[in-house]
Formats: C-alpha cells, structure tokens, sequence
C-alpha cells in the first residue's frame, strides 16, 4: 500500500489532492507552485513546514494566566450578591475570549503557508479531545492548542506525555484532583482507550494501576502552569500490561505506546483523517508497519504515506469535516471570515465547533458529518458566503454599490472563462474540485446558464452556489 508513485505520474490533479489531504485545500495558485515542485519537494515542503521549530509565544491579552489564588482571596469576604456579579462579569469575558480563541484558531488555518502543521493541530485537538463546557479558563485552551501547534509532527509518546502534563486536560479529565491514596482513574482510562490503544486491549486492573502512576500532577493555582508534587504521587510498585516497576505518568506512556496494539489504533486514527472514513486492513497493516518502525513517529510515516501511489488513488474517499469545509470555502472563494461570533454559530451548525466536542471521544467523524440539518446548513452556508440570502459580515456592513461583497473569486476571473458556458463552468469547477468533474454534472451546469448574462455576478454567485450544493462539494 505504501509503494511510491512513479515521479513521472505527478500531476496538478496530485498536487490538488494533496494539498486538500495534508493542509486545508488551495488556489490555482497554490496548487500550480506545488506542482511546480515536484512530488519528492512538494511533501517534504509540506513536512518542513510543520516540523520548523516554533518559538515560544506570549500569550494574546485575551488568554492571559490570572492568581487564581489572588482571586479567591479577595472574594472571601464579599456578599453573595457582589460573588453573583463577578462571576457573571467572568463568564462574559471568558465567552468573548472563547470565541476569539477559536476564530483566530479558524485563520491560522486559513492563512498558515504551513498548512500540514495546522491540519495536524486539529487532528490532535479531536484526538486529545478537550471542551470549553468544563475547561474554563482560555489561557489552558490556548496553551494546548498551541501545543498541538508546536508538537505536530512528534511521536505519539512525546505528544501523550505533553497531554499528560497539560493544565487543559488536567481539569477536563480530573487529574488536578488526583493524589497518592486516592487516584482518579479518568485520565488513565482515556490514555489506554483513546489514546493509544483503543478498547479491548487492557484490563481493569491496568487502568486502576495506572492511575496511580498518573498522581500527583497539578496545576499551579498561581501561575497557572503545570507542576509536579512528589509527595502527592504514588511511587509504589505497580504492574501494567504485565510490566512492574515504580513507574511515573511518564513511563506509563512510553509503555503504552511500545504495544503493538497503540500503532494498530493510530494507523486507524490517522487513515480516517488523512486517507478515507472507512480504511480497508491492507491500509491498516501498512501503516501500522510503518508507524512502528518509526517508534510511532509521525513525520517518517507521513512522508511514506503522501509519496504512496495508492493515497492518490483514494480520491472521494473521505466526507470533509466542517472545519475543514469552511476553510476551504473560505479559501477558495476568497472572502473574508465572518466576525468571531458568526464564525462560532457557522461552526456550530455545521456539527463541529473548536473546543466543543460531543464528548471525551471527540467528534465520530465520518458520515456523522452529514445529516439532515447539517447538510441543509452546509448549502445555506455556502449561499451566505457568496452573498445570497443573507449577510455573513455583522451589524452595520452594509453593501455600497453592486460590487461590494464581492467574492474575490468572481472579481477575477478572465475574459476566457466569459466566451461561453461551458468556459465558465470549467473555471468554477477547476477552482471548487480541482479535478475533473463527470460530463453530466458539467452538462447540467451548463445547461443552468442557458440564455443568462455569463458577466452577471448573480448568475456567477447563482451558478457557483448550485456547484457548491453537490453531494462531490462535500467530499475530498
């Protein structure tokens, strides 16, 4: 399955499909300089891009660490009423640091010129699943997701111990509150059977034995940051997955990731996202291989899997997730992203909002993407952003003039694509699939334009929102 494409195959169609597959989709422009590349060059530009050290950052004024100690102190001695008021004023500020959070996370994915970096941070992110329902405070979603950011390209050990160790998961899976003597289990259930091993390859007696090795990391109530507190860990004996020793949370990890089991699960993990919703056993197989050959490396794997003939051959293999289909729209249209709030209620309707996932599994994925609602929503959506039946752009925006709002798709397009139909139609359709389209649906399109003013935004908004609401739209 992993056996290379002959170089002398590459194509723009190739370089379409990889560039929607490892980052968010692209222009003719992105997709032209990448094919330009050369397949070899292309992933490892790709690669590079997600593996470049990134510098550590401030955090922005919105997601800044406060005493939590200092806090509580000082409302000791307030009325029930002045604690009400503030913690409605709390609430508030974190709602709008929330969704600036999440809509600045939505245009780093649109922007990066290092996409692969900014698709694996969202696999993470539903991988190590984490909600802003119980994780309060923006400044521990915003370190994770930066984590996610920064470790993209690690091996799955050097990522779970990173987790481990991570104030936002500490609180979502209760292990601030574990201590020598009185071990939650939470965090070490999720480890073996959503992290690295999936179900049926542990016991009970792994999980509870774990969980002692899992005590005694905190969050420090001043600084908000990760500390360790040796006298709250339990540093007896204990045996997993038939090993004893007076383990620590992380040579837990490195346990569980040497199990045969844990490259099975995340070849698993790694095909739905990158490859298709259903993998077939010889896929599984060969990534399996290939991840622990890698001591489950991520980038070595990658790099076999995006130069493999068999992963071109996977086309509409996959549903996109919501994320990824307004990225993509957004890209490809080329307009601007709505205003935080209205980009969180997008994502919502569309069934996957940042740091909102359904549970501790995160999202199914899959066919769970469509639904009823949710493809109704995906053809609104799309209407909205080429500015038919609604405003995406907030209060007090309104249009001046008929060409305002303009996608920047539709300002540009050549006198060529105007000459006919049919010239118009392969324009759209080269930018929207960025692959051949069957002969039917190009007729059909056609045929939509029939005695229609080609140089007419509406008929071109009208014509590219009727590609846009196709089942092979929804697809990659």
């Amino acid at each position: 399955m992993l056996a290379p494409l002959n170089p002398r195959l590459w194509s723009p169609t190739h370089a379409a499909h990889l560039l929607n597959r490892a980052g968010f989709g692209g222009t003719s422009e992105e997709i032209g300089a990448l094919y330009r590349l050369g397949m070899k060059e292309a992933v490892e530009s790709l690669l590079a891009g997600a593996q470049d050290d990134m510098p550590p950052e401030e955090p922005p004024a919105y997601a800044r660490p406060r005493n939590l100690q200092k806090e509580r102190r000082e409302r000791e001695h307030l009325s029930r009423e002045e604690k009400l008021v503030l913690r409605r004023a709390a609430q508030k500020r974190e709602r709008k640091a929330y969704l600036q959070l999440t809509g600045e996370w939505l245009r780093q994915m649109r922007e990066s010129q290092t996409p692969l970096r900014e698709k694996l941070a969202l696999f993470w992110h539903g991988h190590f699943a984490t909600s802003q329902v119980k994780v309060r405070p923006v400044f521990y979603l915003w370190t994770q997701k930066e984590t996610f950011r920064r470790l993209a390209l690690s091996d799955l050990s050097t990522m779970a111990k990173a987790m481990l160790c991570d104030p936002a998961m500490l609180v979502w899976l209760d292990g601030s509150n574990s201590r020598a003597g009185k071990p939650n289990e939470n965090f070490a259930r999720e480890a073996m059977e959503l992290f690295t091993l999936g179900e049926g390859n542990y016991t009970e007696q792994d999980v509870a034995e774990a969980a002692r090795a899992f005590t005694g990391y905190r969050i420090n109530p001043v600084t908000q940051r990760f500390r360790f507190v040796p006298r709250q860990h339990d540093s007896g004996e204990k045996t997993i997955l038939g090993n004893r020793g007076c383990w620590k949370g992380e040579e837990v990890i490195d346990l569980l990731c040497a199990q045969p089991a844990c490259a099975e699960f995340m070849a698993w993990k790694f095909l739905r996202y990158f490859v298709s919703d259903e993998p077939s056993p010889a896929w599984r197989q060969a990534v399996a291989g290939a991840l622990a050959g890698e001591k489950m490396a991520t980038g070595p794997m990658l790099r076999r899997l995006f130069s493999s003939a068999a992963f071109y051959e996977e086309r509409h293999g996959q549903i996109k997730a919501p994320v990824e289909w307004l990225v993509q729209c957004l890209k490809v249209l080329d307009v601007p992203q709505p205003p935080y709030d209205r980009t969180q209620n997008l994502l919502e309707q569309l069934g996957q909002a940042l740091y909102r996932p359904p549970n501790v599994k995160g999202w199914e994925g899959g066919k769970s993407w469509i639904t009823t609602s949710t493809l109704l929503a995906r053809y609104n959506i799309a209407g909205k952003l080429l500015g038919i039946g609604g405003d995406l752009r907030g209060k007090g925006k309104k249009k001046r003039g008929r060409r305002k709002g303009l996608p920047g798709l539709l300002s540009r397009i050549p006198e060529r694509a105007l000459s006919s139909e049919n010239a118009l139609v392969q324009y759209f359709a080269s930018a929207l699939f960025q692959e051949p389209c069957s002969g039917e649906a190009l007729a059909a399109w056609c045929d939509s334009l029939k005695e229609k003013p080609l140089q007419s935004d509406a008929v071109q908004r009208q014509l590219l929102h009727l590609m846009m609401s196709t089942p092979e739209f929804q697809l990659i």
